[in-house]
């Protein structure tokens, strides 16, 4: 447990971990008196804080191995103009074309009742296929990795 003064009152911070199959952790803030107003305040600023710091990144997902059905970051990075990466003539276009018909059509997903990452890996399928990876490259939903 640590005790914090955040804005002239004290906060108790404790951490849970719990390693079983999947990796559960649980962090509990804590302060005196009746409102929870102060810690909704504290937690919504933190929130917005990381949202401007990574506004302008890129976060690569990959599927968690801990928890099935949930997704990770893996990293976070710089994010790159398009024309600095080295592909084929048109396939970059081609590739851009792909995905604005796929972020077009997510209520159409959503009224099929196709959950996102099922339409994601159906795009990520479709960028294998054009790159031609199937060979060389293992590019699954949430990752990307050599042979």
């Amino acid at each position: 447990m640590h005790i914090l003064r955040i804005d002239g009152r004290l906060v108790w911070v404790r951490r849970e971990v719990q390693v079983t199959q999947s990796v559960f952790e649980r962090i509990s803030l804590s302060h005196f008196g009746r409102s929870s107003a102060f810690l909704t305040r504290f937690l919504q600023q933190a929130i917005d804080a990381r949202a401007n710091r990574e506004s302008d990144a890129l976060s690569v997902y990959i599927p968690n191995p801990f928890h099935g059905g949930d997704w990770m970051r893996a990293r976070l990075g710089s994010r790159r103009p398009l024309a600095s990466v080295v592909l084929k003539a048109g396939l970059a276009e081609t590739l851009l074309g792909d995905l604005q018909r796929f972020y077009r059509a997510r209520d159409r997903y959503a009224e099929l009742g196709i959950p996102g990452g099922a339409a994601i890996c159906c795009t990520v399928r479709r960028v294998r296929a054009r790159l031609r990876w199937s060979r060389r490259w293992r590019l699954s939903c949430g990752s990307m990795s050599a042979p």
